[in-house]
This record gives structure tokens, sequence and C-alpha cells, in this order.
């Protein structure tokens, strides 16, 4: 990125970050919503930028986690550079977020290292169009991660809908590196406005030994995306994926690419209210001597469970949530 580029966008992200903390344009209770204490190293991204951080002094020495227009650190910045330069090829939204994403908000962790608390990533959108108004203000925040030998972290994605029930669109990408070795827990919840738009990338690269566990909600949202690829790159990685959607499209690709390898892909959807849901599973072998298994089951709740809450005197509401619980902790 040439220097005035850096410094055009150095100087947007500090009127955005000075914007958002003036109390006359955000009340007492906005600002402690959006920029609270969390006992865990925390990020505010608003729009793409990285507006506000707390704990992050609490990492372990060589953990970086901030935005790319901050980092100074030389040999973190270049091996950055290797893998933003060598990311898979997306789709039209892919595409989108490349051109569009303001900054670039970058998790770093060394060989060996273990962040024992995750890291906190809070996602707003500042701008929203009103309810059959022309307008949908467009976010493209993007997120690299890069765990590198025997690093280990967790990381909590949250996507929250801002004041009312705002129109915009919110178009991320999430991008993982997990060297050999390396463990990610990723836990991801999308709680925007119900006229938002919600399209997500989120881009997996495994390496031998590499374990990657993704736990998803998503209740938010007019229209939500969700386009998971993962590339399992060497033998023994483990890849976990567990996700609650009220409706979605859901889009799953895991490649195979080492011998000697025993995966599964199974995606689960039961209905919670009249909703479409689009499933597509997707398991891509290039390997020999594998054993692999894919499959999709979309369902109602049994009636006969719900007739035995109703005959019971429990509501309809109550029956489902009493029966969707169970399937929740599994």
């Amino acid at each position: 990125m040439a220097f005035s580029q850096r410094r055009a966008l150095s100087l947007h992200r500090h009127l955005l970050h000075q914007e958002l903390r003036n109390p006359t344009n955000l009340s007492p209770t906005e600002l402690s919503k959006h920029f609270g204490r969390y006992h865990f190293p925390t990020l505010i991204i608003v729009d793409g930028f990285v507006v506000n951080f707390s704990n992050l002094t609490d990492l372990p020495n060589g953990v970086y986690v901030g935005s790319l227009l901050e980092l100074s650190e030389e040999t973190i910045m270049k091996r950055v550079s290797e893998f933003v330069s060598s990311s898979c090829d997306g789709d039209l939204f892919w595409s989108i977020n490349g051109i569009g994403a303001p900054d670039l908000t970058v998790i770093y962790v060394p060989s060996g290292c273990r962040v024992e608390a995750p890291v906190y990533l809070r996602y707003f959108a500042n701008e929203g169009g009103d309810e059959g108004s022309n307008k949908l203000p467009l976010s493209n925040p993007r997120v690299l991660v890069l765990v590198e030998k025997g690093g280990e972290i967790g990381i909590i994605e949250e996507f929250l809908g801002g004041d009312g029930d705002k129109c915009y669109w919110a178009n991320s990408v999430f991008e993982v590196v997990v060297r050999e070795g390396g463990k990610v827990r990723h836990s991801y919840v999308q709680n925007q406005s119900l006229n938002a738009a919600h399209i997500k990338w989120t881009w997996v690269r495994q390496e031998s030994a590499s374990t990657y566990e993704l736990v998803e909600v998503s209740t938010g949202g007019k229209l939500s995306r969700h386009n998971l690829h993962v590339q399992q790159l060497g033998p023994d990685t483990i890849t976990e994926l567990s996700t609650l959607h009220l409706s979605v499209v859901i889009r799953h690709k895991i490649y195979i690419i080492c011998s000697a390898t025993d995966g599964g892909q199974l995606t689960e959807v039961f209905f919670l209210h009249l909703c479409t849901v689009n499933v597509k599973p997707n398991l891509q072998i290039i390997a020999d001597d594998v054993k692999c298994s894919h499959g999709a089951a979309i369902s109602d709740l049994e009636e006969s469970q719900l007739f035995y809450f109703q005959a019971r005197g429990i509501d309809l509401e109550a029956a489902r949530k009493a029966l969707l619980f169970p399937l929740v902790q599994r």
C-alpha cells in the first residue's frame, strides 16, 4: 500500500473514531454499549475500521491484535503480506470486499504461543437506511488470522444490529491460516438488524496436525449467507463445525488433499418459523486412500412432540424452544 493511501486511511479512521466517541452523536447508554469494559482483549470494528480496543496489553509477548495501518513490526508485516497475496479466489462478494475493505484487522500468534483468553471482535454498522428507503450503506470488514507452528488462540466474532431495524449491508471476510500443530477456536454470532443483509466469507487453510473449530449462531438479518471454505493441506488435521441458523443460505466447502484422511460432513437444519433454507454441502476429494462422508437434513420439529407439549397446556412457541434446546446443546 502506498504511503499516501496509508496516510489517507489513517486520517479517515481517526475522524471516524472521533465521531463515534463524541457524546453529541451517541448517548451515554450507546457509548457504554459500544465501548464498555470487557474481560477479554476486545476490538470494536465500525464499518471495517478498528476504532476502539481494550485489554490488549494483557496479550503474550509477540502476539499482535489490531489494525494493519498501526502495525509497525516488520517481521509480522512480512509474514502477513505472504498470506494476503496467496489467499483464495472467492465469489463476487469476496471481490467486493477486496475492493471496498478500508483496513485489515490482523491477529498474529507466534510459534509455540498459547493465548489463554479469547480475542473478542465486535462489529457495528455506523449508517443505515430506513425501512422502505433506497438507502443501503455497505461496509466491508476484513480480518486475517495467522497462527504460527504450535500456536493457539480463541476468537469470538459478534455482529450486532445497532439501533432499531435499520437497512444496511455487512459484507465481511474472515481469513484463517493455521500452521503445523496450531489450533484456532472460532465463535461467530450474527445478530444484526432484521432488515440488514449479512454476507460473510470464512476461508481457512490448515496445515498438518492443526485444528480449526467453529461454533456459529445466526439469528439476525433479513438475508444471511455464510460461505465457509476449508482447505486441509496436511495429515492429522481436525475440523469441527457446529452451526445454528434461524434462516440462512449455507454453503460449506471442504477440500481433502492428503491421503489417509478420515472426514465427515453433516449439515442439519431445523425450522423454527416459516422460512426458506438453502443448503449446499460440498466435499471435494483430491487424494487416494481416504474415508469421507457428507450429508444434509432439513426438517421441522416433530408434530407429535409439539402436540405432547400443547396437550399439557404449553403454548407452541414455548414447546418449540423446549425441543430446540437439547439440539443446540448437542
